[in-house]
């Protein structure tokens, strides 16, 4: 999950910002151009089917972000992401209650690899704020369950069975860009977490 935690990674939401901190408005457009710029930054490729701008809001249909690293490579797909204005200078992007992540491995110890991997975190709130130059993505959600049902090696498919649920989760994501250059810090803080395995 390493790969993907820079997506969507990739979103956060609780950041604390002092009272000396120079804050400035984010708009829901900057937010999404902002967004796109950190996936490139990365060496993700980030396409969309669509994309509606007005009256303060950005609603984006068949998302999609993909990354390689050699011999292993993922997609995520959403089937939309909304990016809305909040009036304090701040934007809300809302994402879908569940989405899924296709990974790929070629070439292992053990063979070819496939998997897909389910995200579910209903109630899942993202805020974005800009503050002395630098983007926060703001996370929270009750609950977050990632599961892996199967796996296939050299065209067989094995169950799998795993999760992994945490509740209480609060991340935030905060970076600068310069030139070439991505600053990117982290910060998760989770509740109770099960894992289960049923192979």
């Amino acid at each position: 999950m390493t790969r993907i935690s820079g997506l969507l990674g990739a979103t956060a939401l609780s950041t604390i910002v002092s009272t000396s901190a120079v804050l400035a408005d984010v708009t829901a457009e900057g937010v999404w151009q902002d967004l796109q710029e950190v996936y490139a930054s990365m060496g993700q490729a980030l396409t969309f089917e669509n994309e509606q701008i007005g009256n303060g809001t950005v609603t984006v249909t068949g998302l999609a972000s993909s990354w390689s690293s050699g011999v292993e490579s993922g997609t995520l797909t959403l089937p939309d992401m909304v990016f809305a204005d909040q009036g304090d200078g701040s934007v809300r992007i809302t994402l879908p209650g569940s989405y899924t992540i296709d990974i790929e491995g070629k070439g292992g110890i053990d063979g070819d690899m496939a998997m897909v991997v389910d995200v579910s975190h209903p109630g899942l709130e993202v805020i974005v704020t800009e503050a002395d130059g630098k983007m926060t993505y703001a996370t929270s959600a009750q609950a977050m369950t990632v599961a892996i049902p199967s796996m296939t090696l050299d065209n067989q498919t094995f169950p799998l069975n795993m999760s992994f649920t945490t509740e209480d989760m609060i991340a935030s994501t905060t970076h600068q860009q310069s030139e070439e250059v991505l600053d990117l810090a982290y910060d998760y803080q989770f509740g109770k977490t099960d894992v289960a395995l049923d192979m």
